[in-house]
């Protein structure tokens, strides 16, 4: 530990206990304080834009971007043997009684960090549109091949656990292929007279365990991966990481939209491209490929958790995509009856 206490030194700090949470995070007490130092991944590049976040969080107030404490040099962060260093305000996570409160305090905050941030950047219609097509194309190969996939697989006569999921998962794919092709038909109807987009920082690498909810607020941390892009990037990532487990809280963040364009309310084609994002089957598709190709060298239950992992993730994207549906005709609706 003792190249812990050189780097605390730089900051000042007199520790009494440090305690290792993982590789790189550490617990560290002080007399009346606690704080979390972390053995970031950044080298020079991703530097300058980590320094960017707090940059815009200072300007903007946004304060539910977690702070970093200065050093004796007056930096957010030190440099010490190759790795670079950075110490913020120890959060415990609350547990709460009703998760649907902690989903819109994080929801509000994203937003408005999304907002906050915004800036204008030029679209390239004839690119998107290109790229579209193309991305459609694939999708065309990806549905033909998962159906030869799966006629292969019954042809046997008996069919390893693995090829039986596939098959059962079957049907909600095609269907997640069929409502991908219409979102991507509507996005390009909605890019057809745009000349610029809004892009925001995003965060990253959005997942639960770069957030804390502390006291009614919603603290982002881990801002090691952050860029300015489409803000639905971030809503999408999130939603990626968190369908990948059974007992996910997915219904809470859908539900919680509504929340997010309160502080940023999106366009549709943003809503579109979220749509998009959040139904990518290339990853489903990938695991089987595989298999096939018994690239694995885990047991064959391992693989079906990871073909789980990516079919929860597609279901996810469903329900999404329905949501947002549902969302677009109650605006349609609400706008009828006003005219």
């Amino acid at each position: 530990m003792d190249h812990i206490q050189e780097v605390l030194e730089n900051y000042q700090i007199a520790s009494t206990n440090i305690i290792p949470i993982t590789s790189r995070v550490y617990k560290i007490q002080s007399h009346h304080l606690s704080f979390a130092l972390k053995r970031s991944k950044l080298d020079e590049n991703s530097l300058r834009k980590w320094q960017q976040v707090y940059n815009i969080a200072n300007k903007q107030h946004l304060s539910s971007i977690l702070p970093v404490f200065l050093t004796k040099g007056q930096d957010i962060s030190y440099l010490y043997d190759g790795n670079y260093y950075y110490l913020s305000p120890w959060c415990e996570s609350r547990e709460v009684d009703e998760p649907e409160h902690e989903m819109e305090s994080f929801m509000k905050e994203l937003g408005t960090i999304h907002k906050q941030s915004k800036q204008s950047y030029p679209f390239d219609r004839q690119l998107a549109g290109k790229q579209i097509k193309k991305e459609k194309k694939q999708l065309n190969q990806m549905e033909h091949r998962l159906t030869s996939y799966v006629e292969k697989f019954e042809r046997r006569r008996y069919m390893a656990p693995f090829e039986l999921r596939v098959c059962t998962h079957y049907r909600d794919l095609i269907r997640a292929f069929h409502v991908l092709h219409e979102w991507y038909d509507t996005y390009l109807e909605e890019i057809e007279k745009m000349t610029s987009i809004t892009i925001s920082l995003c965060h990253g690498n959005l997942r639960s365990s770069h957030k804390v909810f502390q006291q009614d607020m919603t603290y982002f941390i881990n801002w090691e991966h952050a860029y300015f892009g489409p803000p639905v990037q971030d809503l999408a990532s999130y939603l990626f990481y968190e369908a990948k487990y059974h007992d996910n809280r997915i219904d809470y963040i859908i539900q919680s939209l509504p929340v997010y364009e309160a502080s940023n309310p999106l366009e549709e084609y943003e809503k579109n491209l979220l749509a998009i994002h959040s139904l990518n089957p290339s990853y489903y598709m990938n695991v089987i490929q595989r298999y096939l190709k018994r690239e694995y060298k885990r047991p064959q239950p391992f693989q079906i958790r990871y073909l789980e992992y990516h079919y929860r993730r597609i279901i996810a994207g469903l329900k999404l995509q329905q949501r947002i549906k549902e969302l677009r005709e109650q605006n349609m609706e609400e706008s009828s009856a006003t005219d």
